[in-house]
């Protein structure tokens, strides 16, 4: 949990399907309580180290983006 909290998103790799992984980073609503996640996933097969890293970027920055406009309304 620590790693989630400190990265900002979580990372599947075969959990819930041995054979499909996918990242997903929580969404707030303005009392900043979690009221949805952005994610994506995949074959673990496409979804290298490298893949995860470059992804969660943009899946972090999205769910970032979707809280912001949230607050805003």
């Amino acid at each position: 949990m620590k790693r989630i909290l400190d990265n900002g998103y979580a990372i599947n790799l075969g959990e819930y399907r041995a054979d499909v992984g996918g990242l997903a980073a929580p969404i707030f609503d303005s009392e900043g309580k979690v009221v949805a996640a952005l994610g994506i996933s995949g074959p673990l097969s496409r979804l290298s180290s490298a893949k995860i890293k470059e992804f969660s970027a943009l899946v972090s920055r999205s769910a970032k983006a979707v809280t912001a406009m949230i607050r805003q309304a």
